[in-house]
């Protein structure tokens, strides 16, 4: 008995898929190959493919520093970024510099006390639902995915347009991952301003061409990267 409780344990162990962290040449490699394919599309549009993988690449180094198993927060009101859960803590990265407003209430009316009568109990009121802020953004993985467009976390309202669970984008593989961001540069580049979720894809799009990636070139970033066959 106890050899098939451990036996099942370890096999529990070994199902649970955990993040890992990519290097800079790794992501470059793996998104020429899969972004190439939007090659012709991107250069009508003026957007070479090695600046789009030089931007994405920067913008996982910076938003989740390569870690496959981030998950952070957005207020899409604001703009501000707080930490939900990092497995290495020392990285600071664009989150670092941003938290989110803390929310609190205020302290309850008290009601004045008349001698003689005793307090009249408040009437009960069934519970209310959780309430879902559509303003807060969950972000998930190496790119920071959000899930009000991408995935579905089973709680917020999202087109899923990339027809996973937002859970999948925080394990050690990335091929959904890249598969994912090139469905956003897709549906950018097709459909741009026309998109029945436009909102909710261009602010997708100024998260990953952050400001911190706007001026690098390929060439300058990928420096210490072995030199692309690829291409």
């Amino acid at each position: 008995m106890r050899a098939l409780v451990v036996f099942l344990l370890a096999a529990l162990g070994c199902s649970q898929a955990e993040g890992r962290n990519v290097t800079k040449c790794e992501l470059r490699d793996e998104l020429k190959t899969t972004i190439g394919r939007l090659q012709e599309e991107a250069k009508q549009k003026g957007l070479p493919v090695d600046v789009v993988v030089a931007h994405a690449v920067c913008h996982a180094q910076f938003a989740s520093g390569f870690d496959t198993s981030a998950v952070n927060q957005l207020d899409a009101g604001t703009g501000k970024h707080h930490g939900k859960g990092k497995r290495d803590t020392s990285y600071g990265g664009l989150f670092s510099i941003a938290e989110l407003d803390a929310v609190t209430s205020p302290p309850p009316a008290r009601g004045r006390r008349h001698a003689g009568k005793p307090p009249t109990k408040p009437k009960s009121t069934p519970p209310e639902p959780p309430h879902v802020d559509d303003n807060i953004w969950t972000l998930y993985g190496l790119f920071q995915l959000s899930n009000h467009l991408v995935c579905s976390d089973g709680e917020s309202p999202s087109p899923n347009i990339c027809g996973m669970s937002c859970s999948q984008l925080t394990d050690d593989d990335i091929d959904d991952d890249i598969n994912c961001l090139f469905t956003i540069f897709q549906n950018l580049l097709e459909k741009g301003f026309g998109y029945e979720h436009r909102k909710e894809l261009m602010m997708m799009v100024r998260l990953i061409y952050q400001p911190e990636c706007r001026a690098i070139t390929a060439s300058e970033y990928f420096t210490d990267c072995p030199s692309d066959t690829s291409s």
